[in-house]
């Protein structure tokens, strides 16, 4: 309502100073066939202002004296044009964190660097306007893959400690055959092992992270008892609880957090950090 009451006063406005443009070049005609020159020249110009007040509004090109100024037709315009280019925004980010969250799995660069970018990304949709949620809906699929990425960090880590452990075992067979302890010990694990692979090794993982929390997806890879001695299954506890409240922080900020890309960069099996991992862990150096 008062957009519109302002609205209707600027057309009075407008319309008055019409009048008095019209009056005024009027005047200063008659005024200067009369030789009164002054006067001629103050309501020429008063004539030409009030001229300028009702047109330059409408005006998207302006020009005198070779001088050029290109106006907004109307605000709405430049709205829409704003619009627009907050779309596209929308889209590239879309499309930018698409490509960062699948090439985490293709020795692309790392974590850190790539959410660097991401975080400009961030700070260009911020000065667009762009709305939490449609940022949230941005970032969903990037989450997602974030904790798909964490999951297989751990799962990895854990996995090459007890197949390291296993191979030990079978080591000691291959050279003492009548050790009947390492027997017992590969009779033990072996199906223990190959049951644990079996809940997270399906067809479909990805769907079932999907339909859960993350908490709970980690716990469906938690080794099963008689695997790990009490003292290695804290510290796997500790680096499930480490994972998830990584992948947390991640969560409230739509991204990877400095200390969490940091994390995962430096214990990404694929250059070996899942070998510093399993030190820091259990003390333990791998052979293989």
């Amino acid at each position: 309502m008062f957009e519109s009451g302002m609205d209707r006063l600027r057309d009075v406005v407008l319309f008055v100073a019409g009048l008095v443009a019209l009056g005024a070049l009027i005047m200063a005609a008659f005024e200067g066939f009369n030789q009164r020159i002054p006067s001629a020249i103050f309501l020429g110009t008063l004539g030409v202002v009030c001229t300028f007040m009702v047109y330059m509004p409408k005006l998207e090109v302006f020009k005198v004296w070779g001088v050029e100024a290109r106006l907004n037709r109307t605000l709405d315009r430049a709205e829409e044009i704003l619009g627009k280019l907050q779309h596209l925004s929308v889209i590239s980010a879309k499309a930018t964190y698409m490509t960062f969250a699948w090439s985490n799995r293709f020795g692309s660069p790392g974590a850190k660097a790539k959410q660097a970018i991401l975080d400009d990304v961030d700070r260009q949709l911020d000065e667009l306007k762009v709305t939490p949620t449609e940022r949230a809906e941005i970032v969903r699929p990037y989450m997602t893959l974030i904790g798909w990425d964490f999951f297989q960090l751990y799962v990895t880590t854990v996995e090459n400690y007890m197949q390291a452990k296993y191979s030990d075992v079978t080591h000691k067979l291959n050279i003492e055959a009548e050790s009947a302890e390492a027997r017992a010990t590969i009779d033990r694990w072996a199906p223990l092992i190959a049951a644990w692979r079996t809940r997270w090794r399906v067809d479909g993982l990805y769907q079932q992270m999907l339909q859960t929390s993350f908490a709970e997806f980690l716990n469906q890879a938690v080794p099963p008892e008689g695997l790990l001695d009490k003292n290695e299954m804290e510290r796997v506890n500790k680096y499930r609880a480490e994972i998830l409240a990584l992948y947390n922080e991640c969560l409230a900020k739509g991204g990877y957090t400095d200390r969490a890309a940091q994390y995962y960069d430096n214990y990404n099996p694929e250059f070996g950090g899942d070998k510093k991992k399993i030190k820091e862990l259990f003390g333990y150096e791998m052979k293989y």
